[in-house]
């Protein structure tokens, strides 16, 4: 008897769709993404998403943070600044991850990038204070 082999089909990577509680549902993937190959794992990133900063009560400073850009490296739950050296039209901050620990430190107008975050802590007419501190849920 021979033995035959089998091209590859399309949509042999499925293995389930879940019994029904998986989506087929239209998508538009953001530019820039490249080529997206099938069988690849789409997550969605949506108004939940979005972190949008409060302030602490009794904070010093009217600065403002730009758009926040969230990756999926970005670990879910609630993140603070906290403004750990002031200076005039600057300083410098740390930012705390929802497990507890600093994930990264950065300088008030240059761009920050660390664990999915990305957004830039611009100074306003008034400097921030040292302890100064925005949560992002």
């Amino acid at each position: 008897m021979s033995i035959k082999t089998e091209g590859v089909h399309a949509g042999e990577f499925l293995l389930s769709e879940a019994n029904g509680s998986r989506s087929r549902a239209n998508i538009v993937v953001a530019a820039g993404a490249g080529i997206v190959l099938a069988g690849t794992l789409l997550a969605a990133i949506t108004a939940a998403n979005a972190m949008v900063p409060t302030a602490d009560g009794g904070n010093t400073g009217n600065g403002t943070i730009g758009s926040i850009a969230i990756t999926s490296d970005a670990v879910s739950g609630n993140y603070l600044l906290t403004i750990t050296e002031a200076a005039a039209a600057g300083g410098t901050f740390d930012v705390t991850g929802p497990g507890g620990a600093v994930i990264g430190s950065g300088e008030v107008g240059e761009a920050f990038e660390m664990a999915g975050l990305g957004f830039t802590l611009a100074a306003g007419s008034t400097d921030f204070a040292e302890g100064t501190a925005s949560l992002w849920p």
